[in-house]
């Protein structure tokens, strides 16, 4: 994130579906970030794109030139416009100027408010083939010992990508190598929930935002990683994402052999959303694991729908949203019922009145084999409202803020267990970028079971 310095951003809504995007940025010293936009704001920082970038700092101020291929990118060739937007920041002076799109609850992510760019004619991705093979191996020996030893092996795989059109991709993997992927940042866990670290790498990334859906019913990290965090091998698999007419398409299937104690399985995920209106979608999901010895262990299912309805002139240029979801999981052996996870949320993000509500339940027996989630037996809510004044005029004050938001867990008999409410009293926020907020945070946590937090000290439950 460049948001420290000035810099200048651009969007490219590439399929002219105002829900999906490329984002870019760059600052003076020639940093370079990218990331994927997908429907409901989500952002794929992970994502690394290859484009190409100069800049030239001088008298008059900065300059970029910005190189993008466009076999970077996927795109409709037949789309009569992209949608693109353009925003600079003056850090000095705390101050962003968007392109289009101005208006403060709009802004440059929000694609239903960009420019178009026109005059793209006979562009191609190429081919659109793509091979990534790679070699790896060691050799050891050990000829001075009274007894000689040598070892040593030979692994040889790598990935094939295809452009079925130009806005279909299929991506095929063999003993794939995860040896350029980044080491996961060091943190230290105080609470008793487990910690969800970003997927890193290359092959689960691509095309990654065609599986969002509203609840992690698919994370990736939970293939080609054992129970306890290591590398588990994967024999092979294949992907399939983008999109054919207003639909959004991923399908994925990965098969991982007997490594380190854990077991062969066989993993396969199928998401799709059909775009409706300017801004929302309906959709699906459906996942599966399965162990080769199903004696063991029984193949285990999610499936789920959910829908995002979203506008941008709400009351004229206010931005309004609803979404929701309901999923299942198959439920095996002494278990029963409570197997089922439903929510929604109606969100009004404008820049004077910030408004939202959500709600969402899951039963005790719910368990995504191939996604994330790390309590049972909840229901949360968060509501939220915040009053943003901006006085005229004013030399120094930008905005002024009053309001507050909750984070409330109940079980589902509705007993509390966690709360954080955070009332903001009053926040000031000033032109040079200053600002001043007096809050008042109160905690609540409640333990169901004791909670050992270090060798021989406990806290009990209640």
């Amino acid at each position: 994130f460049l948001s420290a310095d000035d810099r200048f951003m651009w969007t490219m809504d590439t399929f002219l579906n105002q829900q999906t995007g490329y984002f870019f940025e760059m600052n003076p010293s020639g940093l370079m970030a990218d990331a994927l936009m997908g429907p409901g704001g989500t952002n794929n920082r992970e994502w690394d794109g290859i484009w190409n970038a100069k800049v030239t700092r001088s008298e008059i101020g900065w300059v970029i030139e910005i190189d993008i291929p466009f076999r970077s990118v996927a795109f409709d060739p037949n789309a009569p416009a992209w949608g693109i937007n353009f925003q600079r920041t003056v850090r000095r002076k705390n101050e962003e100027t968007v392109w289009t799109g101005h208006l403060r609850n709009q802004g440059l992510r929000r694609m239903s408010n960009a420019g178009l760019l026109v005059g793209l004619k006979d562009v191609t991705q190429g081919h659109g083939f793509e091979v990534r093979p790679y070699l790896a191996g060691y050799r050891a020996q050990s000829p001075g010992r009274k007894t000689a030893s040598s070892d040593g092996s030979v692994d040889v795989g790598g990935e094939a990508t295809y452009n079925i059109t130009p806005s279909l991709r299929a991506v095929g993997t063999v003993n794939t190598d995860f040896a350029e992927t980044d080491v996961d940042a060091r943190r230290a866990n105080l609470t008793r929930f487990a910690l969800q670290y970003p997927e890193k790498r290359g092959f689960f990334l691509d095309g990654a935002t065609f599986f969002d859906y509203y609840v992690p019913a698919f994370f990736s990290r939970r293939i080609g990683l054992d129970a306890n965090g290591q590398p588990q091998r994967i024999i092979g698999g294949a992907k399939l994402t983008g999109q054919a007419g207003r639909f959004d398409l991923g399908g994925l299937y990965v098969s991982t052999g007997e490594d380190n104690g854990a077991p062969g399985e066989d993993f396969t995920v199928l998401r799709v959303r059909r775009r409706v209106l300017r801004q929302s979608f309906i959709g699906g999901i459906f996942t599966g694991r399965s162990t080769r010895d199903q004696t063991a262990v029984p193949t285990r299912t999610t499936a789920g729908v959910d829908f995002r309805l979203a506008t941008s002139t709400f009351r004229g240029r206010q931005n309004l949203e609803a979404s929701g979801f309901f999923s299942t999981t198959s439920v095996y052996g002494a278990k029963s019922g409570e197997n089922d996870a439903f929510g929604g949320r109606v969100n009004y993000p404008n820049d004077l009145h910030d408004a939202s509500f959500a709600f969402m339940q899951v039963g005790k027996n719910v368990s995504p084999a191939v996604g994330f989630i790390n309590r049972w037996d909840y229901r949360r809510y968060q509501p939220k409202y915040m009053w943003n004044p901006r006085p005229r005029q004013s030399r120094f004050i930008r905005r002024f803020s009053f309001g507050a938001d909750m984070d409330l867990y109940t079980d589902t008999r509705n007993r509390t267990q966690s709360r954080d409410f955070d009332v903001t009293a009053g926040r000031v926020e000033l032109h040079s970028g200053d600002s001043a907020e007096f809050s008042v945070v109160p905690t609540y946590e409640r333990l169901d079971a004791d909670f050992t937090i270090s060798p021989g000290v406990t806290l009990p439950a209640g």
